[in-house]
């Protein structure tokens, strides 16, 4: 006879009822086989362990195939993701810095442009002194060639009449004749000087007469170089 060991389906399947060494076959409605098939090894009363075929397995590692798909996927995926981040990252930070120093370029051409402008005016306004300066260099040229600035000389007569003119050395306009004696005033009339006094009279021909008392006593005068007549009084 055949040697058997402990069978049944899984239902009855009791592993306290095993003895250590003793095994046990399952013959149908194993949930953990795909077949429903399955072999169990007693150590110990209650202890077991399932013992699993080349086609156990296959179909655990065919189940597991998905799981380890969708988790390398998944850990792939993660990967990329945060490699596509980080590349977006550096990517933002890149264009960040490429706006910052366009922007900067921006401003150094608008400031390399009003410093042009600024240069331009100046030459312009440079070039205009300068053609006011050779105009007055060649006005005033031509008006030393043509004498206009020699200096005459202007001399100065008086007539018996009292008229006062001019002439000079340069064939130039004269001042009007002007009479040095004024309008004619209203004739004077001194019936007598009185005891200590005197006056002044301007006689017809031009000359200055000192009039005074017998007992006036007249200063000591005197027409200075400045023209003035100057009397001199006390110490």
């Amino acid at each position: 006879m055949a040697i058997q060991h402990r069978r049944g389906i899984y239902s009855r399947f009791d592993p306290s009822r095993l003895v250590a060494g003793e095994w046990a076959v399952v013959l149908s409605g194993d949930p953990d086989a795909k077949d429903g098939k399955a072999a169990y090894v007693c150590f110990a009363a209650g202890d077991v362990k399932r013992v699993a075929t080349y086609e156990d397995m296959m179909d655990w590692l065919l189940g597991l195939r998905e799981d380890v798909i969708t988790a390398v996927v998944d850990s792939a995926t993660s990967e990329i993701r945060a490699e596509h981040l980080q590349m977006m990252g550096d990517a933002q930070t890149a264009e960040a810095a490429r706006a910052a120093a366009e922007q900067l370029r921006s401003d150094a051409e608008a400031a390399r442009a009003s410093a042009e402008s600024s240069r331009a005016t100046a030459e312009q306004a440079r070039a205009a002194a300068e053609l006011e300066r050779a105009r007055k260099i060649a006005a005033f040229e031509a008006a030393v060639a043509a004498g206009e600035l020699d200096g005459a000389t202007f001399t100065p007569s008086v007539s018996e009449a009292g008229l006062l003119s001019w002439t000079n050395d340069k064939g130039l306009p004269n001042p009007v004749t002007v009479d040095v004696r004024g309008p004619k005033g209203n004739d004077g009339a001194v019936s007598q000087i009185g005891t200590g006094l005197y006056a002044f009279q301007v006689a017809r021909d031009g000359h200055l007469h000192l009039l005074h008392g017998e007992e006036a006593e007249v200063p000591d005068m005197e027409i200075r170089d400045d023209g003035h007549l100057w009397a001199l009084v006390g110490s």
